[in-house]
């Protein structure tokens, strides 16, 4: 994993405050950041990534699939994610594209 911000706000930092971040996979498929799992300890153990045309699949990526994290652009690329388990999001959650 790569940082382009290599300061006192590390990756470690970035990775548990990286909400609303985009996404984008190495099929091309792009989303944003739902929600930041921790641990116990504070640290990010997994992302939670709204895919979709609308948004309405959500996907637990564990945080060794980032591989490049640009907190400047707001913007996460990851690698190869083995089962990825998408389950449809809740509607009330939905955010609406911008028009």
């Amino acid at each position: 994993m790569t940082s382009t911000l290599d300061n006192c706000w590390g990756t470690d930092y970035w990775l548990r405050h990286c909400e609303g971040f985009r996404v984008a996979t190495e099929d091309g498929e792009t989303g944003f950041v739902d929600a930041v799992e921790l641990t116990p300890e504070g640290d990010a153990e997994a992302l939670v990534v709204r895919f979709g045309r609308e948004f309405t699949h959500s996907v637990r990526v564990p945080v060794r699939a980032v591989e490049e994290l640009d907190p400047v652009d707001e913007m996460i690329v990851l690698g190869p994610i083995s089962d990825r388990r998408r389950r449809h999001a809740s509607r009330q959650l939905r955010i609406p594209l911008p028009l």
